[in-house]
């Protein structure tokens, strides 16, 4: 019953040995012996091979009986972590199955690890000697050279035997050949690529299972997927346009369950993206989008400019067609026909023209316009053909855009203190661009649009306007790389509204106004096809977004009399303002216009002349026009 109990116990401290290797090898009645021992030069000698003695649960000596039963039932002698000795080695028996069958030690030491057998309990004379290389008889005697005296536990965890197998009697261990470690073939990946290690081709000359060990040895560190696998993998590290090539180096050692293999390594070359145009469309994206927007921001200010033109020459009309409705009333009174031929006069202009020419700052601008009238004989609606001509130059960038505006205008006094217009036109533009591309850009716009005069009051008057207008535009620029080109199309709604009036004293005017405009373009995604480094990519794009514009200006002017056609006039400014492209800007600031007119005395010719300076936010801005008209 006692020697059941202890069996018993070890049965459970055995079933997980603490150490791997000594613990895995397994050896036969003609491995295991007690001898004689002796250590002289370096060697152990060892004789009088005799059964295994056993220190439990009594010491007694195995006989032949013993040793040929644990033959036949194919058993194997082991070792395995002492619980009763922590830090020291028991042995036991062990069934075919691996189940235990009786415990021969619980603990003990190992005095030599020789080459061909380790020396296990060796006391005075005797010790149990276990050969690991070679199967021997009882009787026998051998010597073995030392590798080492009093092995560590820790060495011997480590230490791996000749053969896991147990060996027969005259049977020895086969010799291990080192496996061959292959790391595969060197490897061109792209930047930020996932890569995989090859180490399949590793091989081993006994045709054992291998373990994998890689290990990186330069260049930018990266984490391997598993490095114990056969194919680990691990993503390239990211590099840029015009980096430098990087070279990783991974090693790779297998192991045939005996002895390690030499290392052999794989160099991993990651390459830097090439340029195309996408690269340098994508290093270049600010530039063009801000190219774009300044674009549409000029055409917006000019297009705004030219409806505010448009309603102040249509307060001029309402003005005029009230006058002469009036003159034509009292004079019929009188006399019939007096009206009559001076009505005609009136309503129906003959072709006219005009030019600007303006200095702001670093910019000059030049412009024009054409106008013909024709109306009914009462003066209560018309029809206009009228246009802008206009030639921008910035000296700041070197870009000049020409553009040419041409409307259609039917007008109506629906009564003596109302007026109501719409229009329909088209615009044609062609810029020239300079900066960080340089190019050219054709634009063709229609616009329609309606808006209206309301007398107020005697001197008191309102005006508003509502356009909408649709942009087809053609891009060609370049700079020293990139070729770009695009078709894209704009959107724009424009609306405004004034409070004028004008009061007069004796000889001296003042013509107070306050105005509010608004307007935004739409651009959008634009598609291009750019062409670099003798690529061509037709699937460009970029979201350019909107620009608008707001402008509130309260503008009281005074117009003094100088000689019988001539006058000179002052107005200061208040102007409140808001830019929004891909950022929002709002400023405030005052200003002042100096203005001269001119008139011939048959009234054909007219010279403005007009000095403008502001400041709004931090921005000081001067400018100077000089307009010229001449009717025919």
């Amino acid at each position: 019953m006692k020697n059941f109990f202890i069996t018993f116990v070890f049965a459970l401290s055995l079933a997980s040995p603490a150490f791997a290797d000594i613990t895995t090898g397994k050896f036969s009645t003609a491995q295991m012996f007690d001898i004689k021992w002796n250590i002289s030069g370096g060697k152990l000698n060892a004789s009088g091979f005799n059964y295994l003695m056993r220190s439990v649960p009594s010491a007694t000596r195995m006989s032949s009986g013993d040793y040929e039963a644990i033959k036949a039932a194919n058993q194997y002698f082991a070792f395995f972590d002492s619980t009763t000795n922590p830090g020291t080695f028991g042995m036991a028996l062990y069934n075919s199955d691996g189940s235990l069958s009786e415990v021969i030690h619980n603990t003990g030491t190992f005095r030599v690890l020789a080459d061909g057998a380790i020396f296990y309990l060796g006391n005075g004379n005797w010790g149990t000697l276990i050969t690991t290389a070679q199967g021997y008889s009882i009787g026998d005697a051998a010597q073995f050279t030392i590798e080492q005296e009093s092995p560590t536990n820790e060495e011997m965890s480590n230490w791996v035997p000749d053969s896991t197998t147990p060996l027969e009697t005259g049977q020895t261990a086969p010799t291990n050949t080192a496996p061959v470690s292959n790391a595969g073939p060197d490897q061109y990946v792209a930047s930020d690529a996932l890569v995989t290690l090859d180490g399949t081709a590793s091989s081993d000359p006994d045709d054992d299972t291998l373990t994998y060990a890689w290990s990186q040895t330069s260049g930018t560190t990266v984490t391997l997927s598993n490095s114990a696998a056969s194919n680990p993998s691990f993503t390239a590290p990211a590099l840029s346009v015009g980096d430098d090539d990087e070279v990783l180096v991974f090693s790779l050692t297998v192991n045939d369950g005996t002895v390690d293999s030499s290392s052999d390594t794989v160099k991993v070359t990651v390459q830097a993206p090439s340029p195309t145009p996408t690269t340098e469309f994508i290093k270049n994206e600010a530039t063009i989008r801000s190219m774009l927007l300044d674009e549409s921001e000029r055409t917006l200010s000019s297009t705004l400019s030219s409806n505010q033109r448009m309603m102040r020459e249509a307060i001029d009309r309402f003005q005029a067609s009230q006058s002469n409705l009036a003159d034509c009333s009292d004079a019929a009174i009188e006399a019939e026909n007096a009206c009559h031929s001076y009505l005609a006069t009136r309503n129906n202009i003959a072709f006219s023209i005009d030019g600007t020419a303006e200095i702001s700052n670093s910019i000059l601008s030049t412009s024009g316009s054409f106008f013909e009238q024709t109306g009914n004989f009462q003066g209560t609606h018309r029809r206009l053909i009228y246009g802008d001509f206009d030639v921008f130059y910035d000296g700041a960038s070197g870009s000049q855009t020409a553009t040419l505006t041409v409307r259609m205008a039917w007008e109506q006094m629906v009564s003596d203190q109302k007026m109501l217009g719409y229009f329909i036109g088209g615009e044609l533009a062609s810029s020239s661009i300079a900066g960080a591309f340089e190019g050219e850009q054709d634009r063709l716009g229609v616009t329609a649009g309606g808006y209206a005069v309301q007398q107020l009051d005697e001197q008191v008057y309102l005006d508003g306007f509502i356009t909408y207008g649709i942009g087809r535009n053609n891009l060609d620029m370049a700079d020293d790389v990139l070729a770009l080109t695009s078709t894209y199309t704009t959107r724009t709604v424009m609306a405004g509204a004034a409070l004028s009036g004008e009061y007069a004293y004796e000889q001296y005017k003042l013509r107070p106004e306050l105005s509010f405009s608004y307007g935004k373009t739409w651009i959008g995604d634009v598609a291009f096809t750019g062409s670099a480094y003798s690529l061509v990519d037709d699937t460009l794009s970029l979201d350019a977004g909107s620009v608008s514009m707001m402008n509130l200006t309260f503008r009281p002017e005074f117009v003094i009399p100088m000689y019988e056609t001539s006058a000179a006039s002052i107005a200061p400014r208040i102007i409140c303002e808001q830019v929004q492209t891909t950022t929002t800007q709002r400023t405030c600031g005052a200003g002042l216009e100096l203005g001269l007119q001119s008139m011939s005395e048959d009234g054909l010719t007219n010279i403005n002349a007009k000095l403008i300076a502001d400041r709004v936010g931090s921005s000081n801005r001067r400018s100077f026009q000089l307009n010229f008209e001449q009717r025919f």
